[in-house]
């Protein structure tokens, strides 16, 4: 993310668009619907709780050497955890494009455009979006093994 910031929430959208495009080709069909499109709820653990919201503030604080966790990052991250549990509904609507379609890549950006093209939507579909393509990654190194 940090290297696409001098692009803007756009930039991080078009990543977004190639990764929706990735789940939708390569996620295992036991989490995908009787037509063959990945399931939002069989991708994510679900709904973020406090405690969740907790140890990712106290992980990033650790990275970017902030120390600990102050009230205003725990508000900031629980404002992001509901726009992201607000988003799960464009990320599903994202997933109902056929990656073999023509304009595949312009309706999967129309459709994770379709609640703002801001910075924190477009953070909040990249933690649904990296959540998702780590649990097909899981499932993968798993079946290979």
């Amino acid at each position: 993310m940090m290297r696409l910031k001098p692009y803007g929430a756009a930039g991080l959208l078009d990543l977004c668009t190639l990764l929706v495009l990735q789940v939708v080709e390569s996620c295992p069909a036991e989490l995908r619907d009787a037509q063959g499109r990945p399931v939002l709820p069989r991708l994510i653990k679900g709904r973020s709780d406090a405690l969740t919201t907790i140890e990712a503030v106290s992980s990033a604080n650790a990275r970017m050497s902030r120390g600990p966790v102050t009230a205003n990052d725990l508000t900031d991250a629980e404002k992001q955890v509901e726009r992201i549990n607000d988003l799960e509904a464009t990320v599903a609507a994202a997933f109902q494009t056929r990656a073999g379609h023509p304009k595949a890549r312009r309706n999967v950006r129309r459709a994770l455009t379709s609640q703002g093209e801001g910075a924190r939507e477009a953070g909040a579909i990249f933690g649904i979006l990296s959540e998702i393509t780590e649990t097909i990654g899981r499932r993968s190194s798993h079946s290979d093994a």
